[in-house]
């Protein structure tokens, strides 16, 4: 691996991290003016692309299989890889399926199907490497380059094609669209990239067939962010928040994690408050927080002085999310023990919607 290759992935998550403080403080206005001259060209390079794709100037490809795109407008913490896994969760069973994903973040230059006895996160991309390790009997593509993938896909290869992160990559037709929105914050602080976290134009959410709202509190909250969105769409929501279900050892031995429990945290998701929230509703108490940027890995010195840090703290424990422990190094030692909080996403409002949604992919003949 090229050390100027690694290097610009660091400089680039150290200027993330820097941008998103400061579109979420609202702290210096130069800055920000600055970030919302440069969303100005964003806005416009985003309407021309899909002007270009309204008008039929350009045109995504027809594939031989039924295919499904998961999606956002905002960037971040969407929910888009736990609803992908929880709709893998229901009709994997049924239906041969697979999912294509760019690996996001990844440092390899390497494409292809995901080889869990052959490659790691840190090659194919830490959120499609979960995937692929989560369900054995789906082909996961971690590709940059779609052009040979798209040249080479031939009917059989599958039933059902799942696209990460697909709405604004129109290079192929979909038969479904699915939006994730984030309840805390459905509209990326209301401005384009990079002065927000808008990637897409809300009226796009049109095209959607199926629009799931994460991080939903409760019935009149739900209520309050429909009303918003119908401002855009009448396509059906569905609310959903993330739970956890179980808790395994890094080598995937079940544990029982005791309400009290006092915890180190640490996670490097876009929105690490969801996982800590989800800890605090099983009444674990975290004691100590560690976090990164999204899709970022935490080194083995980082991690060992943490734990000493909570050790002092009187931790018994530290948590990470599933999408932090695929990137953990294999020879990593330390003095507390590391549980995996393994979450799923559940639909809690709108659940006719999801079941009719559902039914839809489950009626497709494979």
């Amino acid at each position: 691996m090229k050390k100027s290759h690694i290097l610009s992935h660091t400089l680039a998550k150290k200027l993330e991290i820097s941008t998103l403080k400061a579109i979420k403080n609202k702290e210096r206005p130069f800055v920000l003016f600055f970030l919302y001259l440069l969303s100005l060209f964003f806005r416009f390079a985003l309407f021309s692309r899909n002007l270009a794709y309204c008008l039929k100037i350009k045109k995504g490809k027809k594939l031989p299989t039924k295919v499904v795109s998961i999606g956002n407008i905002t960037a971040g913490g969407t929910g888009k890889t736990p609803f992908a896994i929880l709709l893998l969760s229901l009709i994997s069973d049924k239906q041969k399926c697979a999912l294509l994903s760019s690996g996001y973040r990844k440092i390899s230059k390497k494409d292809g199907i995901i080889n869990l006895d052959s490659s790691d996160a840190k090659d194919m991309g830490d959120e499609p490497f979960l995937i692929a390790s989560t369900f054995p009997n789906v082909d996961v593509y971690s590709i940059k380059d779609r052009k040979p993938f798209l040249s080479n896909f031939s009917a059989g290869m599958c039933d059902v094609l799942l696209l990460d992160d697909g709405m604004q990559k129109r290079d192929i037709q979909r038969d479904l669209e699915i939006v994730c929105m984030r309840g805390s914050d459905l509209f990326g602080h209301g401005y384009f990239i990079p002065r927000g976290l808008l990637r897409d134009n809300p009226k796009r959410l049109k095209s959607a067939h199926l629009i799931c709202v994460n991080e939903i509190t409760d019935e009149a909250h739900f209520m309050k962010l429909c009303k918003k969105i119908k401002k855009y769409s009448s396509s059906p929501v569905v609310g959903a928040e993330m739970v956890i279900l179980s808790a395994t050892t890094l080598k995937g031995d079940s544990v029982v994690i005791e309400p009290g429990l006092k915890v180190g945290v640490f996670c490097a998701t876009a929105n690490p408050d969801s996982f800590i929230n989800s800890i605090k509703k099983k009444n674990i108490t975290c004691v100590g927080l560690l976090t990164g940027a999204d899709h970022s890995k935490f080194d083995d010195n980082q991690l060992r002085d943490f734990a000493t840090e909570c050790q002092k703290r009187g931790v018994h424990a530290l948590v990470c999310t599933q999408k932090d422990s695929v990137k953990l190094s294999p020879k990593l030692e330390i003095d507390l023990p590391i549980y995996v909080l393994n979450g799923q996403l559940k639909v809690t409002y709108g659940i006719r919607h999801f079941e009719h949604f559902i039914n839809q992919i489950s009626g497709w003949k494979s």
